[in-house]
């Protein structure tokens, strides 16, 4: 779970079993850049779903929305 200054994420907000393995992944790789087929490999393996940049887009978004109600930035090369 991610938190900041006592306030945490509300679970509710992270997309399905996407969203938490995404956070985690992307907080685990912090101190570099994570190239988007690496960070789709991690969420879904070799199950990729047909339109996978757009349903990654759409975790990330959720992922900066809910992250950035506790005042931390993502961002994105």
């Amino acid at each position: 779970m991610a938190e900041r200054d006592g306030r945490a994420v509300d679970e509710k907000r992270l997309p399905g079993r996407q969203g938490p393995l995404a956070l985690v992944y992307l907080a685990l790789e912090r101190a570099r850049p994570v190239p988007i087929d690496e960070l789709a490999d991690a969420v879904w393996g070799e199950s990729l779903p047909r339109a996978w940049e757009t349903a990654l887009s759409a975790i990330v978004s959720k992922l900066r929305s809910s992250l950035g109600d506790l005042g931390v930035g993502v961002t994105t090369v």
